[in-house]
């Protein structure tokens, strides 16, 4: 990430850094799954992970 991006979006890394910390292998593959294999749209299994995880 460029300095002048954080510097322009102070909140950003703290909610770069939220993301990353909740993305294990666990969640990645569950996710990948329902878009691969149960056939949901990739914005839908995306909104529903934001929905559920409450991000700074």
């Amino acid at each position: 990430m460029r300095a002048s991006v954080l510097q322009q979006n102070p909140k950003l890394a703290e909610q770069l850094n939220a993301l990353s910390a909740t993305l294990d292998n666990d969640t990645m593959l569950e996710m990948n799954k329902q878009v691969d294999i149960d056939g949901k749209s990739v914005q839908a299994v995306a909104a529903e992970f934001l929905r559920t995880h409450k991000l700074p």
